[in-house]
Order: structure tokens, then C-alpha cells, then sequence
């Protein structure tokens, strides 16, 4: 489903282009994140405060049941789905501790707990034309730029990481704050703001 960017400004909202986002990356991502997230918890558990590992047994009901959603989780995304069932598999104590910890290494091995990286200017001044936001990030990173309430303006960050998206309808002799957002698979995104500002060239007298 194509939807639009909104650029708030103190004129109102100006319509930008349309997209038509990914949708299935972003939604494994997603649950990917929401799996290894929830699985952190309970690999907290298995180091004490003293730093020493502990001798949880994950034995009661709750733990079963919140470390089987977790599993399923795992279990439904292709590249999750060995370390998945064996979390699903393991029963209570050294066995359960052994997979927890498995799934947490392995969602640590794929950047789960990292964020995506993203630097850009944070003022983007132009006379006449659409102002461009450049910048880098990540390698294929998904760059989206619009107001948080809406969707947004879509491109990938090159090879070498870097972006540039040119965003239209922008206002003259106005202040637009707009969201920077950078997104990889199997990464926490990086978001962050840029003001744009487009005046007139001077007229003739």
C-alpha cells in the first residue's frame, strides 16, 4: 500500500512523494528484534550481580511459556530457525540455561543488540531547489526521511554506506524539522532530525 510523506510546517502539512515500502524485511526484522529483546532478559538472569553465572533452572511455568513464544518466534524467521527449536526443546536447568544462552550469542552474532549507524548534518540550506539530505550509514542500510505521524520518502545507502534524498514541496523562508530514520536487517534503527530551509534568489530591481 503506497503511502505519503508529511513534511509539518508552520503553514501545515505539505504532501510529499509517494512510496510503496517493503514491508517483508522490515517485518521479520521486527520480529526478530522483539525475540532477541525479550530473550536478553533472560540471559541477564544467568550471570548474578557479582558476575558469577547463577543456577537458574528457567523451571517455572512462566519461563516455559514466555521462552516457548520466544522459540516460536526464532523458529519462524529461516536464518533463527536451527537455534530456535533448540531453545524449544530444552528442558528446565543446564539444558534450558545452554539454549539461552546459544540464542543470545547467536542474536548477538548478528547485530540484534546494535544500532544502526547514521551521521548527518542537522541543517540542510538551499536557494530554489528541493533541498537534499545526504549522509551515511550502513552499508544497504534503508534510509527513511519524513515526519514521524506518516510515512516516509525511501532510498538505500550505497556501498559505502552513503545516502542522498532530495525532498519536494519543501516551504520557502520556512524552518521544516524532518525524521532521518536508518534501518538494516537484524539491527536496532538509528533515527535523527535535520531542519530544511529553501529561500527565493534575489528578484531583479
Amino acid at each position: 500500500m503506497a503511502v505519503a510523506a508529511v513534511l509539518t510546517t508552520a503553514a501545515g502539512p505539505v504532501a510529499a512523494q509517494q512510496r510503496s515500502p517493503p514491508t517483508t524485511t522490515v517485518t521479520q526484522t521486527t520480529q526478530l528484534l522483539h525475540a532477541c529483546t525479550a530473550l536478553a532478559g533472560y540471559h541477564d538472569r544467568l550471570t548474578g550481580t557479582n558476575g558469577k553465572a547463577t543456577t537458574t533452572q528457567f523451571a517455572s511455568r512462566s519461563d516455559a511459556n514466555k521462552l516457548a513464544a520466544i522459540a516460536k518466534e526464532l523458529q519462524a524467521l529461516p536464518r533463527a530457525k536451527t537455534v530456535g527449536t533448540i531453545l524449544s526443546k530444552a528442558k528446565a536447568g543446564a539444558q534450558r540455561r545452554r539454549a539461552v544462552d546459544k540464542a543470545y550469542h547467536w542474536c548477538d552474532g548478528k547485530h540484534a543488540f546494535r544500532a544502526t549507524n547514521l551521521t548527518l548534518k542537522t541543517l540542510y540550506e538551499v536557494v530554489d531547489v528541493d533541498p537534499v539530505v545526504t549522509g551515511t550509514s550502513d552499508a544497504g542500510a534503508t534510509i527513511s526521511i519524513g515526519e514521524p505521524r506518516g510515512a516516509s520518502i525511501r532510498t538505500t545507502a550505497d556501498a559505502n554506506g552513503a545516502f542522498s534524498v532530495a525532498v519536494p514541496n519543501v516551504p520557502f523562508d520556512t524552518d521544516v524539522t524532518v525524521t532521518v530514520e536508518a534501518r538494516v536487517p537484524m539491527r536496532e534503527p538509528t533515527t535523527s532530525t535535520a531542519i530544511l530551509y529553501r529561500t527565493k534568489s534575489p528578484q531583479p530591481t
